[in-house]
């Protein structure tokens, strides 16, 4: 990795990235989600958790709720590369415009709440930004400003990272105030791809209801595999793949038996791609031809096509 370091108020120190891995992208269960248009683009805001057990296992949070992003602090950014290809810088420039379209105007509020060990997630094409609260479950509720997210974590990272075609970048704090209430620092901001879903083994999409109609298929004899990609995959990509079927729209268009037979390899030299096999030319159709019609959210910038043999 290769740290950058930008001071609000003191000179910067090297600090361990605390918690850093302990809400990874992967991880997180969507707890709510919506789009929104502004700039000429459409954004999607989420709110996630850190993980399954968060919701399990939560407890009453304190009543203090601390702006973390006003402390006087240092803040220490780190390019994350030689992980794949990283986010588009015009995809990252997009959304922070348009985050300040639609939450920076006269009479919005000027804060987001995030609860320990929980995510406000912002994306637009290929570029995702997390805000995370890294503070234990039962610890201090967190608030950020969305201009404090645009015009400096944002902004260094995608000038000092993505710019530079990084596969991405965090940012990390250190308090200098010993006034302030530590916990309100413990804290991460990223920028990245956007990540596949978690796995699903098998879903009946044919409970889903009437299926709708979709274009006809381009052919019948093209080939069954089908490139999916950039998006940042785990471990169980077929299991992904799947999770991506299930939050399309037509996904019930695809033939059940192939969506459970299907399985996915990685491409060899771009962890970012996937080739998703079908049993069948036909369902390996009806795949593309679903995500076409009815991305599922938040991949509308993510291209499929037919296998190209990488």
């Amino acid at each position: 990795m290769l740290a950058l370091a930008v001071p609000n108020s003191y000179l910067p120190v090297a600090i361990q990235a605390r918690g850093v891995s302990s809400c990874i992208a992967q991880d997180r269960v969507l707890v709510k989600t919506h789009n929104v248009s502004a700039a000429g683009h459409e954004i999607q805001v989420s709110t996630k958790a850190c993980s399954a057990d968060v919701l399990i296992s939560r407890a009453v949070e304190k009543r203090q709720v601390f702006n973390s992003c006003a402390a006087i602090e240092n803040t220490l950014f780190q390019c994350v590369t030689n992980q794949g290809a990283g986010p588009l810088f015009a995809d990252c420039t997009a959304l922070s415009s348009a985050i300040v379209a639609v939450f920076e105007q006269a009479g919005d509020p000027p804060l987001f709440t995030v609860s320990p060990q929980f995510v406000q997630e912002f994306s637009l094409g290929t570029c995702l930004y997390a805000w995370i609260n890294q503070n234990p479950v039962g610890g201090a509720t967190l608030q950020c400003s969305y201009s404090y997210v645009t015009s400096f974590l944002a902004f260094h990272l995608d000038e000092s990272c993505i710019l530079a075609g990084d596969t991405g970048g965090f940012s990390i704090v250190s308090n200098l105030n010993p006034q302030l209430d530590p916990a309100s620092l413990d804290w991460n901001f990223d920028a990245s791809f956007p990540t596949a879903p978690p796995p699903v083994s098998y879903v009946d999409l044919t409970s889903a209801g009437a299926v709708p109609e979709v274009p006809p298929p381009v052919s019948a004899t093209q080939n069954a595999g089908v490139d999916i990609g950039p998006i940042g995959w785990s471990k169980d990509i077929s299991g992904q793949v799947r999770g991506l079927i299930a939050r399309m729209k037509h996904g019930n268009t695809i033939d059940a038996e192939a969506v459970k037979a299907l399985y996915a390899k990685r491409f060899p030299k771009n962890n970012k791609f996937v080739t998703a096999f079908f049993p069948t030319n036909v369902a390996a159709i009806q795949f593309i031809n679903a995500w076409e019609v009815a991305p599922p959210p938040g991949y509308e910038k993510t291209p499929v096509s037919f296998a190209s043999g990488n």
